[in-house]
C-alpha cells in the first residue's frame, strides 16, 4: 500500500510500529551479544577441567545475565514510552519533512475529529495537502529515533555474528571444555557446594621389601597441595615427611629400612589414609652357578666350563649349553630370555635350577629368577652374550699347477691341493672327466682322498691318466671338491681346470728339455767331482807326509788319528752323495724313457738313444765301487793307517776315473740333447706348416673373418716361438762345430722371418676385409714353412751322414793302426827270441812306444765314437786286453837285465789282442759304411717303425681338424688329403706283406693294411668322428708294437691263463763259488792297477767286469 492511499493517522501508526520493531530487534541483538560475551568469558574462566566445586563465578555470571535481561527490559520500556508520545514523534517527523511545527498535529486532530464550525471540505483538503507532502518526502519519516535504532541494529548484529562465530569455533575445537564451561552455568547453586575430593591412592601399600633396599612410596593426591607421610619402625620414634603435590602426585623415598615399618598418609585437606605395613625380607641371590658348553663332535673341541664370569661366547652352531646352579632361597621359576623374546625355561627344584640351551642365533640372553613370593632375584649372573658361528664351506685351492696347462708326457699330473675348514675336512674328491673334439664328455671319475678331520691339509695327489684313451683333440677337465665332517656336510669346490694332451711336437720338445736338464746336472756333478778329487788328493798327500814325518813310538798303535778319521769320513760321505746323485740322474733318465714310451710318440731314434744313454748311466759306477765305499766307512775306525791310506788312495783314483767317465758321458748327453733339439724343432716346424696349410685353405670358407684372423695371429705367435727355438739350435750347432747344419738353420731362420711377416699381413688383411690378399699372403707363409721343413730334414740327414762318415774313417784307421802294431809286436817278438839282437832297455822302449800308440788310439776313438755305444764298448775292451798284455810284457822285461832270455808269454796275447782289435774295427767300419743296409728282419722292423711315425702324423693332423672350425668344403678337402695319406700307408703295408712272410709279432700285415684302407675310406666319405680317431690310434699302437716286438717268437693280443702244474720239490744243492759272488777271473793286483792311468784302469775294470758277467750268466768260462 502506497503512502497516497492511506490517511495521516494510519501513516503515523505505521511509523510508530516500525520504530517498535527496530527497537525490539536492537534490544534482542544486544541481549544476545551480552550472552555471547558472558559465554566466552565463562569458557575462559572455567579452565580446561571445567568448573571446580565451591566456585562463585557461575552464579555471578548467571546474576549478570539476569541483570542484563532486566536492563534490556527497562531500556525497551523507556524507548517504547518515548515512541508512544505523539507530540515527540510528530515533531521529529516535521523536522525530517520540513513541515511547519504543529501542522501534523493539527492535521491528525482534524482527521480524527472535525470541530464544529470547521468546513469538512477545507479540513479534508488541508489533510490531503499534508499527506501529499509526507508522501512525496524522500526523508525517513521515523526521524532521528529511527536512525539511532538502525545504527543500534547494525552494530549489534555484527557483534553478534563475530561472537557467534567465535563460540561456534570453540565448540567444534574443544567440545568437552565448552560443554563443562557452559553446563556449569545451569547449576551454579550445585557448584557452590563444598567439593568431594578423590581418595588418596598409595603405592605400594603393604608389601615385602628387600632388607636394606630403598622403598619408593607414590601418593596420588588429586586436588591437594601437599601430603604428609608418617612412619614408625619397630623400636624407633614416629617420623613424618611432607612433600608437595605436582600433577596430582607426590613421591617419598624411604631408605635404610631394616625392620618392620608402619606408615600412612595425611593430605592437606585433612584426609587420612589407612595404615600400611612394610615387612623386610632377605633378597634372592643367585651366585652359585655353572655353565658347560658341549661342542659338536665334528669340531674336535673339548667341553668348556665357566663359573665366576661368562665371557662373550663364540660357539659353533649345534653347541649345547648346560646350565645348573643354586639360589639363596626357594625358587618359583627360572628362565632365560633372548633378544627376540624367546624363553628357555629352566627346571626348578627347591632352590636348585638346571636346564639346557641350544642357541640357534646370535644374541643376548637375560637371566630371570623369581622367588616363591614372586620377587625377582636381587643378584644374578650377567647376560650371556652368544655369537653363533655358522659351519662354513671348506676352502680348497689347487696350488700346482693352479692353471690350465699341458698334460705331462708321463700322463701323471702331480697336484698340490690346499684345503681349509673352520672345523675339519673329511675328504677331498678329485673329479676328472674327458671331453673330445666333437663335444662329447665322459662320465666323472672320482678319486677320494681321506683327510681325517684336520682343519687344514696340504696334499699332493697324482692324477694317473696312463690307462686313459686320449685321442687327438681330447681334453681332460678336473676340479677338486672338499667335504667337511659336519653331520650335514658342506662342500667347497675349485674352478674347473683344463689339461691339454701334448702334441707330437710338444712331446719332442719336452724330451729335449729334460735331456738338457740331465746334461746340466751332469755338468754340475762333474765340476763337483773334480773339486772333491783335488781336495782328496791334497788330503792324501798331507796324510802321507804326516805319516813319514812322525814315526810311531813303541807303545803307539798304527791307526789313524781322530782328526784324520773325521777328514776321511767327510770325504767318503761326499763321495756317497755324489754316487747317490748319479743314481738320481739314472732314475730321472729311466723315467724319461718310460714317459716317452707311454706317450706313444713313435720316434724310434729317440727311443734307441734314450736306451743307450740309460745303459751308459747304469754302467757309470762299477759294481764294486759302492761296496768298497761302504766297507771303508764301516771299518775305517779299525783299519791301520796304512790300510786306510791305501783305500783312500784307491778312492781318489776312482774319483779321477769317474770324473773322466762323466766328462765323456756329458759329451754324449750334449750330443743327444743337440740331436733331440734338432728333431723337436723340426717337428714344431712341420706341425706349424700343416696348420698354416689348413688355415690357408680355410680362408675361402664363409666363416667369420675375425675368427680366421685370430687363428692366424695364434700361428704367428707360434712362429715367433719357433724363431727362439731356431736361434737356440743355431747356438748349439755352432758350439758343437756343426758348421754346415748351422748355416742351414740360418737360412731356415730367414724363411721363418718371411713366413711370420706374411702371417702378420694375412691377419691384418683379414681384419680389413681383404680376403683374397690375406689368402695369398697366408699361402706364401705356408710355402715358406714347407721349405723350412724340407731344409731342416735335409740338414739333419747331412749332419748324421757326416758323423757316420767320420766314424767309418776312424774305424778304418784304427784297424790299419792295430794291424801295424800287431806286425811291429811280432817283429819285436822275433828280436826277443834272437840272442844278442837287442838289449832289454831297447825292447822296453819299443814296447812303451806301442803302449803310447794304444793310448793315442783310445783317445781318438773316444772323441769320435760316442762313449757308451756298443762299438765303443767292444773296441775299448779289445784295447784294454792289448794294454794289459803290453803291461805284463813290460813288467817281464823289467825283471830282466842285459839281453832277454826269450819273449815273454804276454807277447802272444798282445799280438792276439791287436789282431782282434783290427778285425773288430774293420767289421765295425764295414757295417757303418753300409749306411743302414740291414737284414730282412731288421729292415722290416725299421719299415714298420717308419709307418708308425707316418700314422702318428696322420692321426695328429686328423685331430687338428675340429679345433680349426673349418667349413664344409675345406673339411672335405682336408679329409680327402688325409685319406690319400692313409691309403699310402695301406699300400706300403700291403707291399711289405707281399715281400715277406706276411706275419709279424703282432699278427697279419694284411689285417693292418685292411684296417688302414678302411680308415682311408671313412675319411674319403667325410665320416670324421670319435670312432674314426679311436681306430686310427689303435692302428698306430699296433704298428708301434709290431716294430718293437718283431724279434719275439710269437705274439698274442690276449693273455691266456694256464692251470698251474704240480710243484716238484728239489733238494737244495750246495752253493757254488758263482752263487757266492766270487769272480771267476780275478782283477790284477792293486800294485799293477795303480801303475795305470785312471782311464786305462777303467778300461781294464770294464773288461774284467764284462767277462765275469758272461761267465756268471752262462755258468761257464768263455
Amino acid at each position: 500500500m502506497s503512502r497516497s492511499s492511506i490517511s495521516i493517522v494510519r501513516l503515523f501508526r505505521d511509523v510508530r510500529r516500525q520504530l517498535i520493531i527496530r527497537l525490539r530487534l536492537a534490544v534482542f541483538f544486544s541481549v544476545l551479544c551480552c550472552v555471547a560475551m558472558i559465554l566466552l568469558g565463562a569458557w575462559v574462566l572455567s579452565g580446561s577441567l571445567g568448573w571446580r566445586q565451591g566456585v562463585y563465578l557461575p552464579l555471578l555470571i548467571d546474576l549478570t545475565m539476569l541483570l542484563l535481561v532486566l536492563a534490556a527490559i527497562l531500556t525497551y520500556s523507556w524507548f517504547c514510552n518515548q515512541i508512544s508520545q505523539e507530540s515527540v514523534m510528530l515533531d521529529s517527523m516535521e523536522k525530517e519533512t520540513g513541515l511547519p511545527s504543529g501542522l501534523l498535529l493539527g492535521s491528525l486532530q482534524l482527521e480524527r475529529t472535525i470541530p464544529p464550525g470547521v468546513s469538512q471540505v477545507l479540513a479534508r483538503r488541508a489533510s490531503e495537502k499534508t499527506l501529499f507532502t509526507l508522501n512525496h518526502s524522500s526523508d525517513n519519516l521515523s526521524g532521528e529515533k529511527g536512525v539511532q535504532l538502525g545504527l543500534w541494529n547494525k552494530w549489534a548484529s555484527r557483534i553478534l555474528v563475530v561472537f557467534g562465530l567465535i563460540l561456534l569455533g570453540l565448540t567444534f575445537l574443544r567440545p568437552q571444555r565448552s560443554f563443562m564451561a557452559w553446563s556449569g552455568l545451569f547449576t551454579p547453586i550445585e557448584l557452590l557446594a563444598k567439593p568431594n575430593l578423590p581418595d588418596l591412592e598409595i603405592s605400594p601399600g603393604s608389601s615385602d621389601f628387600l632388607r636394606g633396599s630403598e622403598i619408593v612410596v607414590t601418593v596420588r593426591a588429586a586436588e591437594r597441595n601437599t601430603v604428609t607421610l608418617y612412619r614408625q619402625t619397630v623400636g624407633d620414634v614416629l617420623l613424618e615427611e611432607s612433600s608437595p603435590v605436582h600433577s596430582a602426585q607426590a613421591v617419598f623415598t624411604l631408605r635404610n629400612l631394616n625392620a618392620r615399618t608402619e606408615y600412612w598418609i595425611v593430605g592437606s585437606d585433612g584426609t587420612e589414609s589407612e595404615k600400611f605395613i612394610l615387612n623386610p625380607v632377605d633378597p634372592l641371590l643367585v651366585t652359585d652357578w655353572s655353565l658347560t658348553i658341549d661342542f659338536p663332535y665334528y669340531t674336535g673341541r673339548y667341553s668348556e666350563e665357566y663359573r665366576s664370569q661368562i665371557p662373550n661366547l663364540v660357539i659353533p652352531n649345534g653347541s649345547r649349553i648346560s646350565i645348573s646352579g643354586v639360589a639363596s632361597g626357594r625358587l618359583e621359576s627360572a628362565f632365560l630370555v633372548s633378544d627376540g623374546g624367546e624363553e628357555v625355561n629352566l627346571k626348578v627344584n627347591g632352590n636348585a635350577f638346571q636346564g639346557n640351551l641350544y642357541p640357534q642365533q646370535s644374541g643376548s640372553y637375560l637371566w630371570k629368577f623369581y622367588g616363591e613370593n614372586g620377587d625377582p632375584a636381587a643378584l644374578f649372573p650377567e647376560p650371556i652374550e652368544i655369537t653363533i658361528l655358522p659351519d662354513l664351506s671348506p676352502v680348497v685351492e689347487v696350488l700346482l699347477p693352479g692353471k690350465d696347462t699341458l698334460l705331462p708326457v708321463s700322463r701323471l699330473q702331480p697336484l698340490v691341493v690346499q684345503s681349509n675348514d673352520d672345523y675339519g675336512i673329511d675328504r677331498l674328491e678329485l673329479m676328472v672327466y674327458k671331453a673330445d673334439a666333437f663335444g662329447d664328455s665322459s662320465n666323472f671319475v672320482a678319486q677320494q682322498i681321506p683327510i681325517g678331520g684336520t682343519r687344514s691339509a696340504l696334499v699332493r695327489p697324482v692324477m694317473d691318466l696312463t690307462s686313459w684313451e686320449l685321442l687327438p683333440g681330447d681334453t681332460v677337465h678336473y676340479f677338486v671338491a672338499a667335504i667337511d665332517n659336519a653331520p650335514n656336510p658342506n662342500t667347497g669346490k675349485t674352478r674347473e681346470y683344463l689339461l691339454l694332451p701334448q702334441t707330437r711336437a710338444e712331446v719332442q720338445r719336452t724330451a729335449q728339455e729334460q735331456l738338457d736338464d740331465v746334461t746340466e746336472k751332469i755338468g754340475e756333478l762333474q765340476d763337483r767331482i773334480e773339486t772333491e778329487s783335488q781336495i782328496n788328493q791334497d788330503l792324501e798327500t798331507a796324510a802321507s807326509n804326516d805319516r813319514s814325518e812322525t814315526p810311531l813310538a813303541r807303545d803307539q798303535t798304527n791307526v789313524l788319528g781322530f782328526e784324520d778319521q773325521e777328514k776321511f769320513k767327510e770325504a767318503l760321505e761326499t763321495q756317497r752323495q755324489m754316487l747317490n746323485a748319479i743314481d738320481s740322474l739314472e732314475t730321472e733318465l729311466a723315467n724319461l724313457t718310460e714317459d716317452i714310451e707311454i706317450s706313444e710318440l713313435g720316434d724310434v731314434t729317440l727311443e734307441k738313444e734314450l736306451g743307450q744313454l740309460e745303459d751308459l748311466m747304469s754302467e757309470l759306477i762299477p759294481s764294486q765301487a759302492r761296496e768298497n765305499l761302504e766297507k771303508f766307512l764301516e771299518t775305517i775306525a779299525e783299519m791301520s793307517s796304512d790300510e786306510a791310506r791305501e783305500m783312500f788312495s784307491d778312492l781318489v783314483a776312482d774319483q779321477e776315473a769317474l770324473s773322466e767317465r762323466l766328462e765323456e758321458v756329458q759329451s754324449r748327453f750334449e750330443r743327444a740333447a743337440l740331436d733331440q733339439n734338432f728333431r723337436a724343432t723340426t717337428a714344431e716346424t712341420q706341425e706349424l706348416s700343416q696348420l698354416q696349410k689348413m688355415l690357408t685353405e680355410a680362408m675361402t670358407d664363409s666363416v667369420d673373418a675375425e675368427v680366421r684372423a685370430e687363428q692366424q695371429e695364434k700361428l704367428e705367435d707360434r712362429a715367433d716361438d719357433l724363431r727362439t727355438s731356431l736361434r737356440e739350435l743355431e747356438d748349439e750347432l755352432e758350439t758343437a762345430g756343426e758348421v754346415a747344419a748351422r748355416d742351414a738353420i740360418v737360412g731356415v731362420q730367414e724363411r721363418n722371418d718371411r713366413a711370420q711377416s706374411a702371417m702378420d699381413e694375412a691377419s691384418n688383411n683379414l681384419r680389413m676385409g681383404n680376403q683374397s690378399t690375406a689368402s695369398a699372403r697366408a699361402q706364401d707363409a705356408a710355402t715358406e714353412l714347407t721349405e723350412m721343413v724340407s731344409e731342416m730334414q735335409q740338414a739333419q740327414q747331412e749332419m748324421a751322414g757326416q758323423s757316420m762318415q767320420a766314424t767309418v774313417e776312424v774305424l778304418r784307421q784304427t784297424a790299419t793302426d792295430a794291424l801295424a802294431m800287431a806286425t811291429e809286436q811280432a817283429s819285436l817278438r822275433e828280436e826277443m827270441r834272437e840272442e844278442g839282437a837287442r838289449s832289454v832297455q831297447q825292447l822296453r822302449g819299443d814296447e812303451l812306444a806301442l803302449l803310447m800308440g794304444l793310448e793315442s788310439m783310445a783317445d781318438g776313438l773316444g772323441k769320435t765314437i760316442p762313449y757308451g755305444t756298443e762299438q765303443n764298448r767292444i773296441l775299448s775292451t779289445q784295447i784294454g786286453r792289448a794294454m794289459m798284455a803290453l803291461q805284463e810284457t813290460l813288467e817281464s822285461l823289467g825283471s830282466q837285465r842285459g839281453v832277454p832270455s826269450g819273449s815273454p808269454p804276454a807277447v802272444e796275447q798282445v799280438i792276439d789282442a791287436l789282431n782282434q782289435l783290427a778285425m773288430t774295427a774293420m767289421a765295425a767300419g764295414q757295417q757303418a759304411g753300409q749306411n743302414g743296409q740291414q737284414g730282412s728282419g731288421e729292415q722290416t722292423m725299421e719299415e714298420l717303425q717308419q709307418l708308425a711315425e707316418q700314422q702318428g702324423s696322420v692321426n695328429s693332423q686328423t685331430g687338428q681338424l675340429k679345433p680349426m672350425q673349418l667349413g664344409d668344403q675345406t673339411m672335405e678337402s682336408q679329409l680327402q688329403e688325409l685319406s690319400r695319406l692313409q691309403e699310402e700307408i695301406a699300400e706300403q703295408l700291403s707291399e711289405m706283406s707281399t715281400s715277406s712272410d706276411g706275419k709279424t709279432a703282432l699278427g697279419d700285415l694284411d689285417d693292418l693294411a685292411l684296417e688302414a684302407l678302411g680308415l682311408a675310406e671313412l675319411l674319403a666319405g667325410n665320416r670324421l668322428n670319435a670312432e674314426t680317431l679311436r681306430r686310427q690310434e689303435k692302428l698306430f699302437q699296433r704298428l708301434l708294437d709290431a716294430g718293437r716286438s718283431l724279434e719275439q717268437d710269437e705274439y698274442s693280443e690276449e693273455r691266456e691263463s694256464e692251470v698251474p702244474g704240480d710243484i716238484v720239490r728239489n733238494q737244495a744243492s750246495q752253493l757254488s763259488d758263482r752263487d757266492m759272488g766270487y769272480l771267476p777271473f780275478q782283477i790284477p793286483d792293486p800294485d799293477v792297477m795303480n801303475k795305470l792311468s785312471p782311464a786305462f784302469r777303467q778300461m781294464v775294470l770294464e773288461y774284467f767286469d764284462r767277462i765275469n758277467r758272461t761267465v756268471n750268466q752262462r755258468g761257464r768260462a768263455p
